[in-house]
């Protein structure tokens, strides 16, 4: 019992095996000899664990800080589909990627490697970039198509993987509320841009010309490109003066005014087409016809008033009024060629007319010879009204008017030479020579050969009224001798 309880008395008193401990630390076990005893050490049969130790990744807390990797592991996630991204539902914190794992999850479907975050949307009514919207920008830009002509306003545009109700693939109407409307649409011509190319009516339109003065033809330099006929402008370009309505192709003939009404390249050239020569003999108180080539005479009427005596001139209007002057009774007297009819018009209360011609204008004007003056008749009265004196000393004389110059040409028998006269003053200038021996005096325009025909009493000439050349028709067969000569409308 003794040697029972002194062993136990030594035992109590011995110090514990394993490494011993500083002077300075509490009493207590250390193990794994790492220092630290049992109560700090977190596991004090490894002597790698201790506080203050390094942490390595291996799944234990070396530190023994309650952490265990910390700051050594990293989060990975399974890939099933080998995409590059984790099913984020089985996260695990690892020290190393394991096979099949990777670092950055957010796959929707690991079973399928078309779906991860990076995947482009398509449109298959599947999420293929896991961003929670299925197909939002998938399939293909369609466009809203108000018209329904095949073709969509751009600014109404919507992504769907099939084409919605209403809507079309293609872009660029410009008018989404008219079907005839679209790119590529016929251009017809209607002032609308039907195809969209922002050009109106190009190709559809036709070419028209401006017509001012609105007699259905055109100033050829005046061209404009519209649809329709309208007023103001024309099919055509042939007006040669678009401020007139009375000159164009269109007119029946061309008038005596100095004009080419009919815009045919030719003044006055219908003035008294196809009117006959004609002159008035008072010696048999007849009227004749007188050929323009052979000066041959025909008979057309005699005159029912024998006692007009001698008629020493006369003219015809270009309407046709056919007027004698009675140097017997020194009045002027309408006649009717065809049938010898004639009505007094009255006196003239001038000195001797040699010489009546009517102008564009059916002015009659008349040389007086007694007082050497131009004058003007009334055509109702017969009264003369005096313009002004020729210049000059006159003998026998004779008047005619060129429409297509408007000129009054004058010839004095005298000095055997034409000239010109001025209708406001009465005179006399550009005087021109001839050979025609002038011993009566009766001249008349030819306005289709542009020269004059000239009597002298016994012979017929025809003047180049610029020049004075002339050429002899032929001799005549009068009484009296042949001193008037005028253009009459020809008789049935």
């Amino acid at each position: 019992m003794r040697g029972l309880l002194c062993m136990l008395v030594f035992c109590l008193g011995c110090p514990p095996t394993g490494k011993p401990l500083d002077s300075g630390s509490p009493v207590g076990m250390d193990a794994d000899g790492d220092g630290y005893v049992e109560a700090d050490d977190c596991d004090d049969h490894d002597a790698g664990i201790h506080p203050g130790a390094e942490e390595i990744c291996d799944e234990l807390d070396n530190d023994c800080d309650e952490d265990v990797d910390e700051g050594l592991t990293t989060e990975s996630w399974p890939d099933a589909d080998g995409d590059g991204f984790g099913d984020p539902a089985l996260g695990e914190e690892l020290c190393d990627l394991p096979s099949g794992y990777v670092a950055q999850d957010g796959d929707c479907d690991d079973s399928d490697a078309a779906v991860h975050p990076d995947a482009d949307e398509v449109c298959n009514e599947l999420d293929d970039d896991c961003d929670g919207a299925v197909d939002e920008v998938g399939g293909e830009t369609w466009y809203q198509d108000a018209d329904d002509d095949g073709w969509g306003a751009g600014e109404s545009a919507a992504q769907a993987c099939e084409q919605p109700s209403g809507y079309s693939d293609q872009a660029g109407d410009c008018d989404d509320e008219d079907p005839a409307v679209y790119p590529g649409a016929p251009e017809i011509c209607d002032g609308i841009d039907q195809d969209c190319d922002d050009e109106i009516d190009e190709g559809a339109t036709s070419s028209w010309y401006l017509d001012a003065d609105g007699d259905g033809y055109g100033d050829p330099s005046s061209t404009v490109e519209a649809c329709d006929d309208a007023p103001g402008i024309a099919d055509n370009g042939d007006d040669c003066d678009d401020s007139d309505a009375w000159i164009n192709p269109g007119m029946a003939s061309d008038d005596c005014n100095a004009i080419d009404d009919d815009c045919d390249g030719t003044v006055d050239e219908d003035v008294k087409a196809g009117w006959i020569l004609v002159t008035v003999d008072g010696g048999d108180d007849a009227v004749y016809q007188i050929d323009t080539s052979t000066a041959a005479m025909t008979w057309l009427s005699d005159l029912d008033d024998p006692s007009l005596g001698n008629i020493n001139t006369m003219d015809v209007s270009e309407d046709a009024v056919a007027i004698i002057h009675s140097y017997s009774t020194s009045q002027l007297v309408e006649i009717n060629i065809c049938t010898g009819s004639t009505a007094a018009i009255g006196p003239t209360n001038l000195g001797n007319t040699n010489g009546i011609a009517f102008d564009a204008d059916h002015v009659l004007y008349g040389i007086d010879t007694d007082n050497d003056q131009l004058v003007s008749y009334d055509t109702v009265t017969g009264s003369g009204t005096a313009i002004g004196t020729l210049g000059f000393t006159l003998g026998n004389g004779g008047l005619a008017y060129d429409c297509a110059s408007d000129t009054l040409y004058g010839v004095d028998g005298t000095s055997n030479s034409i000239f010109v006269l001025d209708r406001a003053t009465g005179l006399a200038s550009g005087f021109v020579s001839t050979s025609v021996p002038f011993s009566a005096v009766g001249i008349e325009f030819d306005h289709a050969s542009r020269t004059l025909f000239a009597s002298t009493g016994s012979a017929i000439y025809q003047i180049d009224p610029a020049s004075g050349a002339s050429t002899l028709v032929g001799s005549v067969s009068s009484s009296e001798g042949v001193n008037d000569l005028a253009f009459a409308p020809g008789c049935p």
